[in-house]
């Protein structure tokens, strides 16, 4: 025999034997399907067994209620602080109308809230309306209504 011809078979002979070891490979790793007897021995009850839906749905009422409930209180307490006179209810609130009064015009701008520094001083900034670019920094006592320009 030839040499080409006698590589070429053991070429073969080999490709051939690697496929026919993966064949084998592949049919002992592969998932087999699983028949209903087995399936059913191996479902539970299910994921709600144990559980008293009527005393859960009862708990989320509750917690709910008592939800709206501090709702409805905190809005009545917000209320009550605000004064008739115009003045402002919250120091935040007073913070941004001090600087309204130093800044003058609000026309093209806002205000805005950004912190508190470690003096309790209101740190607010005014910002152009289009760009919202930052146009001033301002530092406010609220107590002492000071207002700092930074």
């Amino acid at each position: 025999m030839n040499k080409v011809i006698k590589n070429s078979l053991i070429t073969i002979l080999i490709a051939i034997l690697v496929f026919v070891i993966v064949y084998f490979v592949y049919d002992i790793i592969k998932v087999k399907p699983i028949n209903m007897e087995q399936a059913k021995q191996n479902n539970t009850d299910g994921p709600n067994e144990g559980l008293d839906t009527n005393k859960l749905f009862e708990n989320i009422n509750e917690s709910n209620n008592k939800n709206e409930n501090e709702e409805n209180n905190e809005e009545k307490a917000n209320n009550n602080t605000e004064v008739l006179n115009g003045t402002v209810s919250s120091k935040e609130d007073k913070a941004i109308e001090l600087v309204k009064k130093k800044w003058g015009s609000t026309e093209g701008v806002y205000f805005s809230n950004m912190a508190i520094n470690s003096r309790g001083n209101y740190i607010v900034t005014v910002n152009d309306s289009i760009t919202s670019k930052t146009l001033a920094f301002y530092e406010v006592d609220v107590e002492n209504e000071m207002v700092k320009e930074r």
